[in-house]
């Protein structure tokens, strides 16, 4: 499993459809995949970290 950051705006924020450039930036899906991130990193539950680590940093 990997996440693709590109996906992140400049501001940290996912937005609303992830995919869709032009859907607005959502903060309540990006708390969320922030807090799933940084969990899976500190009870190791990832293979690789790191990427995911990444994701929730620039989330925060």
């Amino acid at each position: 499993m990997t996440v693709d950051s590109s996906y992140l705006d400049e501001s940290g924020l996912w937005r609303q459809v992830i995919t869709d450039l032009e859907a607005y930036e959502e903060a309540s899906c990006t708390a969320m995949f922030a807090y799933a991130f940084a969990r899976g990193v500190r009870f190791a539950w990832l293979e690789n970290p790191a990427p995911f680590a990444d994701a929730a940093i620039r989330a925060w």
